[in-house]
């Protein structure tokens, strides 16, 4: 499960063979309940926190297990900044996901991909919320009786 808060992800840091690396929380899949319960609980189970699960933003198999990772949104619960000073997790902005470690590396790419999406969609609704105007030339910030200059 990725909780989004404001622009940031919140993701668990644990440091392997010397090197940081951030994941999200997770649990197994229990018989009869669904990748999106889990995600659901595992929100409740390491974080504290309910969530609202979104949509499926990355699915994965490793090792012959199956790994989903839903969007989530804080419902109750603990605070996010009380979890970021507990060490439980780390605050990275969407748009710098592909500038840590963040495991499985499709994870990140994923967010990226949803953050050039949502910036995509917000130029699309400011595009259509604007009044088309004909394709005209720019005005020259010459007065009309000067030339510019060449060279030869």
């Amino acid at each position: 499960m990725v909780v989004v808060v404001a622009d940031c992800v919140l993701l668990q840091r644990r440091v392997i063979s010397g090197r940081p690396v951030h994941e999200a929380p997770g649990v197994t899949v229990r018989e009869g309940e669904t990748p999106g319960h889990a995600a659901a609980r595992a929100a409740q189970e390491h974080l504290g926190l309910e969530v609202a699960i979104g949509d499926l933003v990355f699915a994965d198999t490793e090792h012959g297990a199956e790994h989903y990772f839903f969007l989530a949104d804080v419902r109750t619960g603990g605070e996010a900044a009380r979890l970021e000073t507990d060490g439980l997790l780390s605050p990275i902005r969407l748009a710098a996901v592909l500038a840590y470690v963040i495991e499985p590396y499709g994870l990140a790419v994923s967010l990226a991909r949803l953050l050039r999406g949502a910036s995509r969609s917000a130029h699309e609704q400011a595009a259509v919320a604007t009044p088309s105007r004909p394709e005209t030339e720019p005005p020259s910030p010459l007065p009309p009786n000067k030339a510019p200059l060449t060279r030869p």
